[in-house]
Formats: structure tokens, sequence, C-alpha cells
């Protein structure tokens, strides 16, 4: 990659165009099937968006490694995303996603408990 090579070349690359790195994180940006955001409920916890712009889908959950809930909201347009994470100021996040969002099943010890479901901002 490029943030791979010395940093003498990235700066030689620099001096031609100095917009390459907001161009090469844009393509980045374009390529990447999952983009993700982060944001603080009312209960000051970490939540995350998930965005796939193959599909259109737009997941919410609260862990990207073990999630105890993912909600899913069909068609979503890029320009709707970038709406959302206007209005609800939603930070866009190097983390990754470390599992299959599109294919997530609960563990056997998940319980459908309808006393524990809360409502978030």
């Amino acid at each position: 990659m490029f943030y791979d090579l010395p940093h003498e070349i990235i700066s030689y690359i620099y001096e031609f165009d100095n917009t390459f790195r907001d161009k090469f994180d844009k393509v980045l940006e374009d390529i990447q099937q999952y983009q993700v955001y982060s944001y603080k409920n009312m209960n000051n916890e970490t939540m995350f968006y998930i965005y796939d712009i193959h599909t259109e889908m737009s997941h919410v959950t609260n862990s990207l490694e073990t999630p105890n809930w993912i909600s899913t909201s069909f068609r979503i347009s890029k320009k709707d995303m970038k709406e959302i994470a206007t209005l609800r100021k939603l930070e866009r996040t190097r983390k990754k996603l470390q599992y299959d969002i599109s294919n997530f099943h609960f563990g056997p010890d998940y319980q459908n408990d309808f006393h524990e479901l809360r409502f978030l901002d």
C-alpha cells in the first residue's frame, strides 16, 4: 500500500500533488464494501452504523466483534446515508467489522427477552 512506502518517497509524491492523500482516501472509501461509523447514544454507549454500499443496507449494532443485537434497514442510498451521518453526527471510524454482518446468526445462548428491549435515542 501507499502508506507502507518509505517516508521520503511519500513526501516526494506529495510535492507533485498534495491532494493525493485526499484522492486516495476517497478511492478507498468508494471501494470498501462497508463504511463503519460510530456514535454515542443517550446512555453514552458506543454504537455503530455499518453501511453496505453494494446492497444499500444499513445496520446498527452495539459491537463490531460480538454484537448483542443488530438492526437492519433496507434501500438506504449513499446519499441517504450521508444525510443520516450528518444529522446524527456520526463519525467515520477505521475500526473493522469482525464478522459477516449479512449472514450473522446469534448463537444458542441468545435469548429473545422483550423485557430487556430498549429504544435508543
